[in-house]
């Protein structure tokens, strides 16, 4: 013990954690020395523009406003993005048969089919969808694993074009064929090499046997081939190996059973050139040692696909000495993905205290823009920058800690307010959007310099809507105005 009256001055051990903390700021700082630093990809990638004081545009029209006339978080999409993907799918003997699932927005679906494209469907909603949007039945692809008998039903009663998953399925197809009079056009998914299993298709080396069955069944018209690679197509090279796989069951089909299909319809997993999903390391890296996140290299081109499917399929058709038949893709990212920004508003910041990052608090979390968890999206701040770029966590307004965007990402400085930009909103976002505790956002399209609301935000009432009536609910006139769609 020190003597009375005499101070005594100690040093306290440097705690677990804050040992912890002080290692990975070292090691961060080693690791983000020499790293590739982050380039953002320009913003005419995206039809983007900034004006003298830094405000974004899509095609002229300033983003910022739209979120005070529709509410925020916002969907706008691109119209001319969308005509330009699409008029690169449809070329001459390829039929583009967008899947709904990707981006299932009436207005987007309906311009689509405007300008020639066809529906790819799984349920018996989308069928419905389509056909409410005026998609003729014979323009119809029904696809999938776990279809019910209404979605077969809805698919064979319209003249859809139905590929069936497994053998299982057909005797169920015949028998509906039959009670409604009707011969099906059918096909079948095979599961090329690299091609997903497991629920997934026929495998293509038994898949003979199965077309040997379909074949017997008189309600069943045989026209088609379907695959889809699932895993992604990365370059041509994977395309011409599916096309000569594909090409080649359909020349034993014509030798062995007599059968010679109309359609090949190689699906989609044709991704977007400006999306990635991350490695392991390098989100484990982002949230350990803030190191930054990259864009990932250019992508195939829609162009360099197309192009490298029909040459492919043109010159395995050549070499079996069978004739070239219609080519169906199924794009639904490809086509979609970069044609919508999501746009949110930073509605607070609160600092960590953890290697200087500063959480940046938005209006959209995983309950709108779950993709951005996984994969890069291109993110950009409205207006000029106030300072020096620094570190934020980009967080959600859901109450989890799961609600974290991105870990670490260096930006200009923000205030409350601020309007982040994301692109690539345009696959997946909407279908994975949920309610949770939020109402979901509208969407806005823009067009020759104009926007306008093809969707409007949810209302409270929206939410509850096919609840049993609340208790005591109030008169129409005392309730406030959600919809922000003025």
């Amino acid at each position: 013990m020190a003597p009375a009256g005499e101070s005594r001055v100690t040093s306290a051990p440097i705690g677990a954690r804050a040992l912890a903390q002080l290692a990975k700021g070292v090691l961060g700082h080693a690791v983000r020395r020499f790293l590739p630093a982050r380039v953002d990809l320009p913003l005419q990638t995206f039809g983007l523009s900034r004006d003298a004081g830094g405000r974004l545009a899509l095609r002229g029209v300033a983003l910022e406003p739209l979120l005070r006339r529709f509410g925020s978080p916002l969907f706008v999409a691109d119209a001319r993005k969308l005509d330009d993907n699409l008029g690169a799918f449809v070329q001459e003997n390829v039929i583009c048969a967008y899947s709904y699932k990707t981006n299932p927005v009436p207005a987007v679906l309906e311009r689509l089919h405007a300008r020639g494209a066809w529906a790819e469907v799984i349920s018996e909603y989308e069928t419905w969808l389509a056909r409410e949007l005026g998609v003729p039945g014979e323009r119809i692809v029904s696809n999938g694993p776990g279809r019910s008998p209404e979605a077969f039903a809805a698919a064979i009663e319209v003249g859809a074009l139905v590929n069936l998953n497994h053998r299982e399925e057909i005797a169920m197809v015949a028998a509906m064929a039959r009670a409604r009079g009707k011969r099906a056009r059918v096909g079948l998914r095979v599961v090329t090499a690299g091609g997903w299993g497991g629920q997934f298709g026929e495998p293509i080396d038994a898949a003979m046997d199965v077309y040997r069955e379909m074949r017997q069944r008189p309600e069943l018209e045989v026209v088609a081939v379907h695959s889809h690679l699932g895993t992604g197509v990365h370059d041509e090279g994977d395309v011409a190996r599916l096309a000569r796989e594909v090409v080649a069951f359909a020349a034993r089909l014509r030798s062995e059973l007599g059968l010679a299909p109309t359609i090949l319809d190689f699906g989609g997993s044709l991704g977007s050139p400006t999306v990635a999903r991350y490695d392991a390391l390098a989100l484990r890296l982002n949230r350990a040692l803030s190191a930054e996140l990259l864009a990932p290299p250019a992508g195939l081109s829609i162009e360099a696909y197309v192009r490298a499917l029909v040459s492919s399929v043109e010159g395995a058709c050549r070499d079996a000495q069978i004739p070239v038949p219609r080519i169906i893709v199924e794009p639904g990212r490809a086509l979609t993905s970069n044609t919508q920004l999501l746009l949110c508003r930073v509605t607070s910041l609160k600092a960590s205290g953890a290697r200087g990052v500063v959480h940046a608090i938005l209006d959209a979390g995983v309950n709108v823009a779950e993709p951005v968890r996984n994969e890069f999206h291109q993110i950009y701040v409205d207006g000029a920058p106030r300072g020096p770029e620094r570190a934020y966590r980009l967080v959600g307004p859901i109450c989890t800690p799961m609600d974290t965007l991105v870990w670490s990402m260096r930006l200009p400085e923000l205030a409350p307010g601020d309007v982040i930009a994301i692109a690539d909103a345009g696959a997946y976002f909407v279908p994975f959007s949920t309610s949770f505790s939020f109402p979901q956002p509208g969407v806005a399209l823009v067009e020759d310099g104009t926007a306008r609301l093809v969707r409007r935000k949810e209302t409270f009432d929206d939410l509850v809507r096919r609840d049993r009536p609340l208790a005591s609910p109030r008169r129409a006139t005392d309730a406030p105005n959600h919809d922000n769609a003025s």
